[in-house]
């Protein structure tokens, strides 16, 4: 009886064991695939920043050009208007 019962306990505490063995490779598995995703997102997240600040900064030129646009043609209408006076 004596035997059976450290039998029955010794199986008890292998399967115990193998069953933390499996979860901590479970952990590091699910620790591993969150790490790419985060850093996946991360290279994500960055080239979409770098792709608004591009089209900021073109956004911005092209801006700009249309003031010195819309300046020289003031300038030009102004000229016409006093050609015409």
């Amino acid at each position: 009886m004596e035997q059976e019962r450290a039998a029955f306990l010794q199986g008890v505490e292998m399967k115990t064991r193998i069953m933390n063995i499996l979860i901590e490779k479970r952990r590091e598995e699910t620790e591993s695939c969150l790490k790419q995703r985060e850093k996946s997102f991360e290279e994500e997240k960055n080239n979409e920043l770098e792709y608004m600040n591009a089209l900021e900064g073109k956004a911005a030129k092209e801006s700009e050009q249309v003031w010195f646009e819309t300046r020289r043609l003031e300038a030009e209408r102004a000229e016409i208007s006093w050609e015409y006076l």
